[in-house]
């Protein structure tokens, strides 16, 4: 059987790539869909029963408005319990959805320098926010967008194997999460390119000074502005092509998927 006439395909073959925090913006679409005008939609909804019982019962009919009544606070209770905990997770989301796009431009302009630069690649149930392939080598970057206080220094402790604020571990420890990352795109690489290529992790931390107590860990934790001076120090360790190379293969998985 021929294809039906005016049957139309859309013209882009392949997927476009992903642009910085788009992870984060559907997750604040889902959020706003799902938790916020649902609930804000049955609240309506009784408070539109409630309204109709009040008039009948206001001229008179029979229907009283207490049974709808009773009813209608009890759904304001629990919509409004919905509303106020995805009001919070939405506000969460923006935070960090504005500190990777903040950190996605700021790394747009390490092309200058012969980068070449990803953004939110989604993995198997996680997703890498940023990732730069240099001839320095490749970079899986962690966005960490962190409240500040207003009151005094902005400070973050780094000893090479955990992240502390004021004294207190982070309750998600960024280094293990880009740990398994890097190791993840660097398996993903390999059996692409059948190259060992390096692969470094890095956290960023917008508007927060890093101060670190080792020389050289195996994962960098920094404000994103110290980055590009990292990437200068380092030695080239892949040729050109090769930074095409991996590129083209990372291009090719994220247009896959």
């Amino acid at each position: 059987m021929g294809k039906l006439k005016g049957a139309k395909v859309s013209p882009i073959k392949a997927n476009p790539w992903n642009v910085p925090g788009q992870s984060l913006y559907e997750r604040l679409i889902n959020v706003v869909m799902d938790r916020l005008l649902f609930p804000f939609s049955v609240l309506m909804m009784l408070f539109g029963v409630f309204v109709t019982d009040l008039v009948y019962w206001w001229s008179s009919s029979v229907p009283n408005p207490i049974f709808s009544g009773i009813l209608l606070l009890v759904g304001l209770v629990i919509c409004l319990l919905f509303m106020l905990k995805a009001i919070r997770t939405a506000d969460v989301i923006k935070k960090g959805l504005r500190g990777e796009r903040a950190v996605g431009q700021f790394l747009e302009g390490l092309r200058a320098e012969g980068a070449q630069v990803f953004h939110d690649i989604q993995a198997e149930n996680f997703n890498l926010d940023h990732v730069v392939i240099h001839e320095s080598g490749i970079y899986v970057i962690e966005t960490k967008t962190m409240s500040k206080n207003t009151k005094g220094r902005s400070e973050l402790h780094y000893d090479g194997s955990q992240v502390t604020a004021f004294g207190k571990p982070l309750s998600r420890d960024p280094v293990e999460q880009v740990k398994a990352a890097s190791y993840w795109l660097k398996e993903l690489l390999k059996e692409s390119t059948g190259k060992d290529l390096p692969v470094r992790g890095v956290v960023l931390f917008p508007g927060w000074y890093v101060q670190s107590r080792v020389n050289r860990p195996s994962v960098w934790v920094l404000n994103p502005k110290a980055f590009p001076t990292y990437l200068k120090n380092e030695a080239t360790k892949i040729r050109t092509e090769e930074v095409f190379m991996a590129s083209f293969h990372l291009s090719k998985y994220i247009r896959s998927l």
